[in-house]
């Protein structure tokens, strides 16, 4: 499954670091966008959102979809457009 995750990081200066390695544990990642993921994993949203939030302070927020075929617009590098193809 396919999964656009998607945060903010509320606190100033807020070290990204283990949020994106949380992410890349995830499963196969792509970092398309400055706040936005794609993930190929079998994990289900709330799996995903759980192990995120071990990760993030309390004022942040996550929001994690699945994402199926037809299911998206975008405007972003082919590289991104690619990798979902790939995938779904």
């Amino acid at each position: 499954m396919i999964y656009a995750i998607t945060y903010d990081l509320r606190r100033v200066g807020q070290n990204y670091d283990s949020l994106y390695q949380s992410i890349r544990n995830l499963g196969q990642t792509l970092h398309p966008l400055q706040n936005l993921w794609l993930v190929s994993t079998n994990l289900s949203a709330d799996g995903i959102r759980d192990s995120l939030m071990t990760v993030i302070d309390q004022n942040d927020q996550v929001f994690v979809a699945q994402l199926s075929a037809g299911s998206y617009s975008a405007f972003m590098d082919v590289t991104a457009h690619e990798w979902l193809e790939a995938r779904l």
